[in-house]
């Protein structure tokens, strides 16, 4: 923990700011280890403090880090802290604070020479590395989301509904020790693969429907997420074109998920494979997103996202997902999620090949 919080500081100059509050739950356990739905950590040159109210102060002490003070969430003290720090540019992240909580940030630490300076996100770049000890939980989310999927296939028959394999889902994951859902599970069958978020329904399934599963799940605090699209054999042929041209895609992405390649190149690679089919216009969602604390975390995998031009770097975690949607016909999306090498992408889901289980469900 103590050496996120030496990185942040690295970038204080970059950021024109001689401290930085943290008041963002995720960012506050990544940087104290600490689950909580509200705190403050000031971080300055050269002290960090953490002001909590009463349910967490006794927890607070004896977990976070030792060069972490903590203190009492008391408006006063950490005016105090502050000025005895002689602060006088606090940058606070832009992206996750209201107006109405700026406003009072503002009216309470704003005062005299003191500005707050606006960075969004301050703390993405930090996340979107993972350290060892991070991908070893991540590829122990994937490797229970994996056979949470696997037991689904063993139910998919005909009747099931989609909400019941959605259930079925979450109760398996959780009974093996997971602590939540990623998101609630995406469950499609038939015609509903057309839309990208679909809710599980009382749909049953019929032979003959494609069926598209996203799911993840939360374990040791880190999220999973992978989508497989099964069909029977009596599956509109439609399907089936979508379904080839969304994996030729992915493998496009995958090819170059390399260091040093930019976000938006990830997305125009996978582009141009839909483009030469001529489906360009069904892909309705942007390539992927990171993963790790958070579900859908920095970065956006987009030629539109403004972050586009960033490049990827060794350690990173993001989903390649890329889908292709008809409009009350049907739907293919296929995910994987991947850490970043030099050597080449590790996919942590590789091994779900079989799931295409063609007439498993025509019977």
């Amino acid at each position: 923990m103590l050496e996120r919080i030496t990185a942040l500081r690295g970038s204080f100059s970059a950021w024109q700011c001689d401290a930085l509050l943290v008041d963002h739950p995720i960012d506050l356990f990544y940087l104290t280890g600490l689950r909580m739905s509200a705190g403050r950590l000031f971080i300055t040159r050269g002290a960090a403090q953490l002001f909590v109210d009463g349910r967490y102060f006794e927890i607070a002490k004896s977990k976070v880090p030792s060069s972490v003070e903590v203190a009492r969430l008391e408006e006063d003290s950490q005016k105090r802290f502050l000025a005895q720090a002689g602060i006088r540019k606090l940058a606070f992240d832009s992206a996750t604070m209201s107006y109405d909580r700026y406003e009072k940030c503002n009216l309470s630490f704003g005062e005299g020479e003191r500005v707050l300076v606006a960075i969004p996100s301050p703390l993405k770049n930090f996340r979107a590395i993972k350290t060892e000890e991070e991908l070893v939980k991540m590829r122990k989310s994937a490797a229970l989301t994996k056979e949470g999927l696997r037991h689904l296939c063993t139910i998919l028959t005909p009747g099931v509904k989609e909400k019941d394999l959605a259930w079925e889902f979450e109760k398996f994951c959780r009974e093996r020790g997971a602590e939540k859902m990623a998101f609630e599970p995406i469950i499609a069958f038939g015609s509903n693969t057309s839309f990208p978020h679909h809710r599980a329904s009382d749909r049953p399934l019929l032979a003959g429907d494609p069926v598209m599963i996203d799911v993840g799940c939360v374990l040791n605090d880190y999220a999973s997420d992978v989508t497989r699209t099964l069909w029977s054999a009596k599956v509109p042929p439609e399907f089936f074109r979508l379904q080839k041209i969304v994996v030729r895609a992915q493998k496009a992405a995958l090819s170059i998920c390399l260091p040093g390649t930019s976000f938006g190149d990830l997305d125009a690679a996978a582009r141009e494979v839909m483009r030469e089919e001529g489906v360009e216009e069904l892909f309705a969602h942007s390539l992927g997103h990171g993963i790790g604390l958070e579900t859908h975390e920095f970065p956006r995998i987009s030629l539109r996202a403004e972050e586009r031009d960033t490049r990827l770097k060794e350690g990173m975690v993001i989903t390649i997902e890329p889908g292709l949607y008809a409009p009350g016909i049907c739907g293919a999306r296929h995910e994987d999620t991947v850490i970043v090498w030099e050597k080449g992408p590790e996919n942590l889901y590789e091994d779900l090949t079989f799931i295409n289980p063609q007439g498993k469900y025509d019977k």
